[in-house]
Protein backbone atom coordinates (compact mmCIF):
# COMPACT_ATOMS: atom_id res chain seq x y z
CA UNK A 1 0.00 0.00 0.00
CA UNK A 2 1.32 3.50 -0.90
CA UNK A 3 1.06 5.37 2.20
CA UNK A 4 2.63 8.53 0.74
CA UNK A 5 0.27 9.09 -1.23
CA UNK A 6 -2.69 8.62 1.31
CA UNK A 7 -0.52 10.74 3.44
CA UNK A 8 -0.89 13.87 1.06
CA UNK A 9 -4.37 12.62 0.52
CA UNK A 10 -5.29 13.30 4.52
CA UNK A 11 -3.69 16.19 4.03
CA UNK A 12 -5.74 17.75 1.55
CA UNK A 13 -8.96 16.05 3.20
CA UNK A 14 -7.64 18.26 6.40
CA UNK A 15 -9.01 21.42 5.55
CA UNK A 16 -12.21 19.60 4.19
CA UNK A 17 -12.82 17.35 7.57
CA UNK A 18 -13.37 20.14 9.88
CA UNK A 19 -15.02 23.13 8.50
CA UNK A 20 -18.07 24.36 9.96
CA UNK A 21 -20.39 26.06 7.34
CA UNK A 22 -22.72 28.80 8.35
CA UNK A 23 -26.18 28.93 8.97
CA UNK A 24 -26.37 32.02 7.80
CA UNK A 25 -24.26 34.83 5.91
CA UNK A 26 -25.35 37.61 8.35
CA UNK A 27 -24.11 35.24 10.83
CA UNK A 28 -20.60 34.87 9.36
CA UNK A 29 -17.94 36.54 11.09
CA UNK A 30 -15.59 39.09 9.00
CA UNK A 31 -13.17 37.08 6.85
CA UNK A 32 -9.47 37.30 8.08
CA UNK A 33 -6.60 37.37 5.91
CA UNK A 34 -4.66 33.91 6.81
CA UNK A 35 -2.03 34.76 9.25
CA UNK A 36 0.13 32.15 11.26
CA UNK A 37 -2.97 30.93 13.54
CA UNK A 38 -4.89 29.79 10.58
CA UNK A 39 -1.49 27.92 9.30
CA UNK A 40 -1.05 26.58 13.06
CA UNK A 41 -5.21 25.30 12.82
CA UNK A 42 -4.51 24.11 9.70
CA UNK A 43 -0.95 22.23 11.13
CA UNK A 44 -2.90 21.02 14.13
CA UNK A 45 -5.45 19.35 12.55
CA UNK A 46 -3.31 17.47 9.85
CA UNK A 47 -1.62 15.94 12.39
CA UNK A 48 -4.58 14.87 14.53
CA UNK A 49 -5.82 13.43 11.38
CA UNK A 50 -2.45 11.85 10.77
CA UNK A 51 -2.35 10.50 14.55
CA UNK A 52 -5.80 8.81 14.05
CA UNK A 53 -4.88 7.70 10.91
CA UNK A 54 -1.28 6.21 11.91
CA UNK A 55 -3.23 4.07 14.38
CA UNK A 56 -5.47 2.20 12.03
CA UNK A 57 -4.25 -1.28 11.32
CA UNK A 58 -3.55 -2.00 8.01
CA UNK A 59 -6.61 -3.35 7.20
CA UNK A 60 -8.42 -0.65 8.08
CA UNK A 61 -6.05 1.95 5.88
CA UNK A 62 -6.67 -0.87 3.58
CA UNK A 63 -10.57 0.05 3.93
CA UNK A 64 -10.15 3.92 4.64
CA UNK A 65 -8.01 3.77 1.41
CA UNK A 66 -10.43 2.48 -0.75
CA UNK A 67 -13.76 4.52 0.48
CA UNK A 68 -11.39 7.55 -0.08
CA UNK A 69 -10.88 6.82 -4.01
CA UNK A 70 -14.70 5.47 -4.46
CA UNK A 71 -16.55 7.73 -2.08
CA UNK A 72 -15.08 10.64 -0.87
CA UNK A 73 -18.01 12.03 1.22
CA UNK A 74 -18.53 8.88 2.96
CA UNK A 75 -14.63 9.09 3.67
CA UNK A 76 -14.77 12.34 4.49
CA UNK A 77 -18.13 11.21 6.99
CA UNK A 78 -15.77 8.32 8.71
CA UNK A 79 -13.24 10.16 9.28
CA UNK A 80 -14.15 12.82 11.32
CA UNK A 81 -16.01 9.99 13.27
CA UNK A 82 -12.72 9.03 14.00
CA UNK A 83 -11.46 12.31 14.60
CA UNK A 84 -14.23 12.71 16.82
CA UNK A 85 -13.39 9.18 19.18
CA UNK A 86 -9.50 9.78 19.06
CA UNK A 87 -10.63 13.81 20.83
CA UNK A 88 -12.65 12.01 22.82
CA UNK A 89 -10.37 9.44 24.19
CA UNK A 90 -7.80 12.05 24.21
CA UNK A 91 -9.74 14.54 26.55
CA UNK A 92 -11.06 11.95 28.99
CA UNK A 93 -7.31 10.64 29.47
CA UNK A 94 -6.34 14.21 29.61
CA UNK A 95 -8.69 14.56 32.64
CA UNK A 96 -7.88 11.72 34.30
CA UNK A 97 -4.25 12.45 34.05
CA UNK A 98 -4.77 16.07 35.31
CA UNK A 99 -6.80 14.39 37.94
CA UNK A 100 -4.55 11.60 39.09
CA UNK A 101 -1.73 14.46 39.24
CA UNK A 102 -3.81 16.95 41.61
CA UNK A 103 -4.65 14.13 43.68
CA UNK A 104 -0.85 13.24 44.22
CA UNK A 105 0.41 17.45 44.76
CA UNK A 106 -2.67 17.10 47.62
CA UNK A 107 -1.99 14.11 49.35
CA UNK A 108 0.50 13.86 52.30
CA UNK A 109 -0.03 9.78 52.27
CA UNK A 110 3.77 8.31 50.83
CA UNK A 111 1.99 4.89 50.22
CA UNK A 112 -1.10 6.64 48.27
CA UNK A 113 1.40 8.94 46.79
CA UNK A 114 3.15 6.01 45.29
CA UNK A 115 0.31 4.60 43.71
CA UNK A 116 -0.63 7.90 41.56
CA UNK A 117 2.80 8.45 40.84
CA UNK A 118 2.69 4.43 39.34
CA UNK A 119 -0.62 5.27 37.67
CA UNK A 120 0.69 8.18 36.08
CA UNK A 121 3.88 6.91 35.07
CA UNK A 122 1.92 4.08 33.54
CA UNK A 123 -0.39 6.15 31.66
CA UNK A 124 2.97 7.59 30.19
CA UNK A 125 4.71 4.94 29.63
CA UNK A 126 1.62 4.05 27.70
CA UNK A 127 1.37 7.10 25.60
CA UNK A 128 5.07 7.12 24.80
CA UNK A 129 4.99 3.94 22.75
CA UNK A 130 1.69 4.69 21.24
CA UNK A 131 4.13 7.76 19.50
CA UNK A 132 7.11 5.56 18.92
CA UNK A 133 4.60 2.92 17.25
CA UNK A 134 3.54 5.98 15.30
CA UNK A 135 7.14 7.17 14.61
CA UNK A 136 8.05 3.12 13.50
CA UNK A 137 5.22 3.10 11.02
CA UNK A 138 6.01 6.57 9.43
CA UNK A 139 9.69 5.36 9.33
CA UNK A 140 8.65 2.24 7.61
CA UNK A 141 6.59 4.34 4.77
CA UNK A 142 9.04 6.73 4.47
CA UNK A 143 11.62 4.07 3.53
CA UNK A 144 8.93 2.17 1.02
CA UNK A 145 8.71 5.48 -0.49
CA UNK A 146 12.63 6.27 -1.18
CA UNK A 147 12.98 2.92 -2.60
CA UNK A 148 9.99 3.82 -4.82
CA UNK A 149 11.30 7.31 -5.75
CA UNK A 150 15.27 5.13 -6.18
CA UNK A 151 13.83 2.77 -8.40
CA UNK A 152 12.47 5.72 -10.20
CA UNK A 153 15.78 7.48 -10.20
CA UNK A 154 17.30 4.11 -11.71
CA UNK A 155 14.51 3.98 -14.17
CA UNK A 156 14.89 7.38 -15.54
CA UNK A 157 19.03 7.70 -15.62
CA UNK A 158 18.35 4.10 -17.51
CA UNK A 159 16.49 6.46 -19.91
CA UNK A 160 18.28 9.56 -19.69
CA UNK A 161 19.09 10.08 -23.88
CA UNK A 162 15.56 9.08 -24.68
CA UNK A 163 14.16 11.64 -22.25
CA UNK A 164 16.19 14.62 -22.67
CA UNK A 165 15.99 13.73 -26.87
CA UNK A 166 12.36 13.79 -26.13
CA UNK A 167 12.15 17.15 -24.17
CA UNK A 168 14.94 18.61 -26.38
CA UNK A 169 12.12 18.05 -29.61
CA UNK A 170 9.17 19.08 -27.63
CA UNK A 171 10.77 22.28 -26.95
CA UNK A 172 11.91 22.34 -30.78
CA UNK A 173 8.28 22.05 -31.77
CA UNK A 174 6.66 24.32 -29.49
CA UNK A 175 4.79 21.48 -27.72
CA UNK A 176 6.30 22.64 -24.02
CA UNK A 177 7.65 25.76 -23.01
CA UNK A 178 11.53 26.29 -23.04
CA UNK A 179 11.34 27.94 -19.46
CA UNK A 180 8.41 26.76 -17.02
CA UNK A 181 6.39 29.27 -15.71
CA UNK A 182 7.97 31.27 -13.21
CA UNK A 183 5.67 30.37 -9.28
CA UNK A 184 4.94 33.11 -6.72
CA UNK A 185 7.79 34.90 -6.22
CA UNK A 186 10.18 33.63 -3.03
CA UNK A 187 10.38 35.07 0.12
CA UNK A 188 13.92 35.91 1.32
CA UNK A 189 15.92 34.23 3.80
CA UNK A 190 15.25 35.47 7.38
CA UNK A 191 18.57 37.94 8.31
CA UNK A 192 19.39 39.41 11.68
CA UNK A 193 18.82 42.57 11.18
CA UNK A 194 20.93 43.42 14.75
CA UNK A 195 24.43 42.49 12.96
Amino acid sequence: MNYSRLAGVMAAVGALLLTVTPLSAEKMPPAKEPGKGARMRGMRRNAVLWRVFSQLNDAERKKMHDLQRNNPEAFTVEMRKLVDKYEQLERARNERLLSLIKKYRESKDGKERAKLKEEVSRMEKERFEQHLAGLSRTIASTRQRLAFMEKELNKRKAKKEAIVDARVEAMLTGKIPVFPPQGPPRRPPFRNKLK
